[in-house]
């Protein structure tokens, strides 16, 4: 972990999807940075210790009622465990830009969201363009920072049976050496991976909107 200045301790957070695969990994760097960090995390589950940087809030109905400096989101389903487009949108949509709505209104300065590679509004993919409802709606807050993690398929263990997924985390190191030039960007990457991005910008002071990107050697990043 980057050690931040003295004076920016501690960097109070707020936080939703910690119960997913990026989130779970992101939040064990957090629970091990009790002396950097305070966390209110909104969750469906609690997955982790009670800790006394860690303040669980119910994802359903909690209310962030404190000020905080950055809002962080791994929030996310599919199609398939939503069960419809509607209630697809409303988590990777709606919900997130809900949860950074209250974070911003406590004073977070800083976002740092997890979205998709080939997030675009224009996109053929449903799924693809929900997630570009959500960076937009991210940006129009007036975050004075923002970080778009832009992943492509992500490796992890899961416990619910995502068929699919399983085949394409198979198919993904034999995958890897074809995809080259900007076509690499669409290279697997694993959770943890995402996960010590998102730490990491969290103590970047640079203010302005960027993209992240995997492609296989380390993460490129451009304006957003």
């Amino acid at each position: 972990m980057v050690n931040p200045e003295p004076t920016d301790l501690p960097l109070r957070i707020a936080f939703a999807g910690a119960t997913g695969a990026v989130g779970q990994a992101l939040a064990q760097h957090l629970h091990a940075a009790a002396d950097q960090v305070r966390v209110w995390a909104w969750q469906r589950r609690d997955v982790t210790p009670a800790q006394g940087n860690w303040h669980a809030l119910p994802f359903a109905d909690g209310v962030l009622q404190a000020p905080v400096d950055a809002f962080v989101s791994a929030l996310g389903t599919t199609l398939k465990q939503a069960g419809s487009k509607a209630a697809f949108r409303a988590v990777d949509v709606e919900a997130v830009l809900a949860r950074a709505t209250e974070a911003r209104a406590q004073g977070a300065r800083k976002a740092v969201v997890v979205s998709s590679v080939g997030a675009a509004a224009s996109a053929s993919s449903f799924y693809l363009r929900c997630k570009a409802e959500m960076e937009a709606g991210i940006l129009a807050l007036g975050f004075e920072q923002v970080h778009v993690m832009r992943p492509s398929l992500l490796l992890a263990s899961r416990p619910s049976s995502r068929p699919a997924e399983a085949v394409g985390q198979a198919l993904a190191p034999f995958m890897a050496p074809l995809l080259r030039g900007r076509l690499a960007r669409y290279r697997a990457v694993s959770a943890s991976a995402v996960a010590k991005r998102m730490l990491a910008c969290l103590w970047q002071p640079t203010p302005g909107h960027f993209a992240h990107h995997f492609d296989g050697r380390g993460w490129q990043v451009s304006t957003l």
